[in-house]
Protein backbone atom coordinates (compact mmCIF):
# COMPACT_ATOMS: atom_id res chain seq x y z
CA UNK A 1 0.00 0.00 0.00
CA UNK A 2 1.07 3.30 -0.82
CA UNK A 3 0.20 7.10 0.42
CA UNK A 4 0.92 9.98 -1.58
CA UNK A 5 3.18 7.69 -3.75
CA UNK A 6 4.82 6.80 -0.30
CA UNK A 7 4.91 3.13 0.75
CA UNK A 8 5.42 2.04 4.51
CA UNK A 9 7.07 -0.58 5.31
CA UNK A 10 6.47 -0.97 9.18
CA UNK A 11 6.89 1.68 12.03
CA UNK A 12 10.09 3.78 13.56
CA UNK A 13 11.35 1.76 16.33
CA UNK A 14 11.03 2.38 19.91
CA UNK A 15 14.31 3.72 21.70
CA UNK A 16 14.65 2.90 25.79
CA UNK A 17 17.98 4.47 26.78
CA UNK A 18 19.30 2.62 29.66
CA UNK A 19 22.22 4.87 31.50
CA UNK A 20 25.21 3.08 32.58
CA UNK A 21 28.57 4.30 34.15
CA UNK A 22 29.30 6.95 31.74
CA UNK A 23 27.81 5.65 28.64
CA UNK A 24 24.04 4.85 27.43
CA UNK A 25 23.35 1.77 26.33
CA UNK A 26 20.58 2.29 23.36
CA UNK A 27 18.14 -0.83 22.49
CA UNK A 28 15.91 -0.48 19.49
CA UNK A 29 12.77 -1.99 19.60
CA UNK A 30 11.38 -2.20 16.25
CA UNK A 31 7.39 -4.01 15.00
CA UNK A 32 6.96 -6.92 14.14
CA UNK A 33 4.26 -7.43 11.19
CA UNK A 34 4.08 -10.83 10.56
CA UNK A 35 4.04 -13.56 12.96
CA UNK A 36 4.74 -16.21 10.53
CA UNK A 37 7.90 -17.88 10.87
CA UNK A 38 7.38 -18.53 14.55
CA UNK A 39 4.12 -20.09 13.89
CA UNK A 40 6.23 -21.95 11.46
CA UNK A 41 9.06 -22.79 13.84
CA UNK A 42 6.48 -22.96 16.42
CA UNK A 43 3.42 -24.41 15.23
CA UNK A 44 0.08 -24.19 17.51
CA UNK A 45 -1.50 -26.97 19.58
CA UNK A 46 -3.86 -28.92 18.71
CA UNK A 47 -6.06 -30.03 21.12
CA UNK A 48 -7.48 -33.71 21.34
CA UNK A 49 -10.05 -35.53 19.53
CA UNK A 50 -12.41 -36.99 21.66
CA UNK A 51 -15.97 -39.36 21.26
CA UNK A 52 -19.20 -37.64 22.44
CA UNK A 53 -22.66 -39.38 23.27
CA UNK A 54 -23.95 -39.93 20.10
CA UNK A 55 -20.75 -40.97 18.83
CA UNK A 56 -20.00 -37.29 17.75
CA UNK A 57 -16.00 -36.12 16.96
CA UNK A 58 -15.55 -33.20 18.77
CA UNK A 59 -12.02 -31.74 20.66
CA UNK A 60 -11.21 -31.04 24.44
CA UNK A 61 -10.04 -27.71 25.26
CA UNK A 62 -9.96 -28.94 28.58
CA UNK A 63 -7.43 -31.28 28.60
CA UNK A 64 -4.70 -30.45 31.12
CA UNK A 65 -2.01 -31.67 28.61
CA UNK A 66 -3.30 -29.24 25.65
CA UNK A 67 -3.67 -26.23 28.03
CA UNK A 68 -0.59 -27.37 29.56
CA UNK A 69 0.83 -26.75 25.38
CA UNK A 70 -1.04 -23.32 25.08
CA UNK A 71 0.46 -21.89 27.91
CA UNK A 72 4.57 -22.79 26.80
CA UNK A 73 3.43 -21.95 23.12
CA UNK A 74 2.15 -18.73 24.32
CA UNK A 75 5.54 -17.81 26.42
CA UNK A 76 7.73 -19.17 23.36
CA UNK A 77 5.48 -16.30 21.45
CA UNK A 78 6.47 -13.93 24.30
CA UNK A 79 10.20 -14.85 23.87
CA UNK A 80 10.27 -14.28 20.10
CA UNK A 81 8.52 -11.63 20.03
CA UNK A 82 10.93 -9.65 22.35
CA UNK A 83 13.50 -11.48 20.38
CA UNK A 84 12.51 -10.30 17.42
CA UNK A 85 11.71 -6.93 17.89
CA UNK A 86 15.25 -5.88 20.01
CA UNK A 87 16.90 -7.20 16.90
CA UNK A 88 16.24 -3.60 15.70
CA UNK A 89 19.37 -2.80 17.95
CA UNK A 90 22.92 -2.71 16.90
CA UNK A 91 25.40 -4.97 17.87
CA UNK A 92 23.58 -6.79 19.91
CA UNK A 93 24.77 -10.39 20.92
CA UNK A 94 22.66 -13.29 23.35
CA UNK A 95 24.92 -15.55 24.66
CA UNK A 96 22.74 -18.36 25.82
CA UNK A 97 19.90 -17.60 23.06
CA UNK A 98 19.79 -19.30 19.92
CA UNK A 99 18.07 -17.65 17.26
CA UNK A 100 16.81 -20.79 15.78
CA UNK A 101 16.35 -22.70 18.50
CA UNK A 102 13.38 -22.60 20.81
CA UNK A 103 14.46 -24.60 23.61
CA UNK A 104 16.86 -21.53 24.71
CA UNK A 105 14.45 -18.78 23.90
CA UNK A 106 13.93 -19.01 28.14
CA UNK A 107 17.34 -18.26 28.89
CA UNK A 108 16.34 -14.64 27.19
CA UNK A 109 14.61 -13.51 30.55
CA UNK A 110 17.82 -14.12 32.54
CA UNK A 111 20.51 -13.08 29.99
CA UNK A 112 18.83 -9.88 30.24
CA UNK A 113 17.89 -9.21 33.47
CA UNK A 114 21.54 -10.37 34.50
CA UNK A 115 22.79 -7.56 31.70
CA UNK A 116 19.73 -4.50 32.19
CA UNK A 117 18.68 -5.32 35.59
CA UNK A 118 15.08 -5.69 36.55
CA UNK A 119 14.15 -2.29 35.83
CA UNK A 120 15.84 -2.37 32.80
CA UNK A 121 14.08 -5.35 31.80
CA UNK A 122 10.53 -3.81 32.64
CA UNK A 123 11.46 -0.52 30.35
CA UNK A 124 12.60 -2.96 27.38
CA UNK A 125 9.28 -4.98 27.73
CA UNK A 126 7.34 -1.93 27.81
CA UNK A 127 9.09 -0.55 24.59
CA UNK A 128 8.51 -3.88 22.77
CA UNK A 129 4.48 -3.81 23.75
CA UNK A 130 4.38 0.16 22.85
CA UNK A 131 6.17 -1.16 19.56
CA UNK A 132 3.57 -3.93 18.57
CA UNK A 133 0.50 -1.99 19.62
CA UNK A 134 -1.26 1.45 19.13
CA UNK A 135 -1.23 2.77 23.10
CA UNK A 136 -3.12 6.02 23.37
CA UNK A 137 -0.20 7.48 23.56
CA UNK A 138 1.38 6.27 20.10
CA UNK A 139 -2.31 7.46 18.63
CA UNK A 140 -1.54 10.76 20.35
CA UNK A 141 1.60 11.50 18.60
CA UNK A 142 0.58 10.47 15.18
CA UNK A 143 -2.38 12.49 15.64
CA UNK A 144 -0.20 15.55 16.67
CA UNK A 145 2.29 15.13 13.89
CA UNK A 146 -0.32 14.66 11.05
CA UNK A 147 -1.79 18.18 12.39
CA UNK A 148 1.51 19.65 12.64
CA UNK A 149 2.34 18.91 9.14
CA UNK A 150 -0.95 20.08 7.96
CA UNK A 151 -0.83 23.40 9.72
CA UNK A 152 2.94 23.67 7.98
CA UNK A 153 0.94 23.21 4.38
CA UNK A 154 -1.11 25.25 5.02
CA UNK A 155 1.07 28.32 6.57
CA UNK A 156 3.55 27.21 2.70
Amino acid sequence: MKIKGKSFDKPKPVTVILPFGDEDILILCGCIPDYGPFEEMCPPPVAPKVLRPGKIESVNVQDKTFLKQVGEHAQLRTYWLIKESVKETEGLEWEKVVDNDPSTWHNLEREMTVAFGELGVSKIIKAVLRANGLSQEIVGEARDSFLASQLLQSVE
